[in-house]
């Protein structure tokens, strides 16, 4: 009986370990990019609840940047909203990445990309379609 109940007391603290936690990462991905561009946010979990927003932190592949936004679900729960900053030092270049993306993930939608790079005009498309899924990456060396 001590035995079990030291078994079942051992199994409590590491279900309660947050350290121990499965982290999920959302991956967004520009479906008509030339380079298969996507935004990696690290350990993003599940969508916001109805009604809310969470900040968002990651990184963009394959051209290594800096990512950070919000993402936001609609009131109905049926819609998350995700906006997102990437930037690209070796291209002097920062985007703004707008994406409407249905739940529950998997998820496509559509969205606009506005780029703008150091002494260029912006340029940008709009209405392009993005996927976001789950997913595990590693932020690259």
């Amino acid at each position: 009986m001590r035995r079990h109940i030291a078994l079942v007391a051992a199994i409590a603290v590491l279900a309660a370990t947050p350290t121990l936690a499965l982290a999920i990462d959302l991956c967004i991905t520009l479906d008509t990019s030339c380079c298969g561009e996507k935004v990696i946010a690290k350990d993003f979990g599940t969508p916001p609840l109805k009604n809310k927003c969470k900040a968002i932190t990651g990184f963009m592949l394959p051209f290594f940047g800096a990512a950070n936004g919000s993402a936001c679900t609609s009131a109905d729960g049926k819609t998350m909203f995700v906006e997102w900053t990437t930037s690209n030092a070796s291209s002097n270049s920062v985007a703004i990445w707008i994406a409407s993306i249905p739940l529950p993930l998997p998820g496509t939608g559509t969205g606009n990309v506005m780029g703008l790079q150091q002494g260029d005009v912006p340029g940008g498309t709009t209405g392009a379609p993005f996927s976001a899924a789950k997913c595990s990456v590693a932020v690259p060396n």
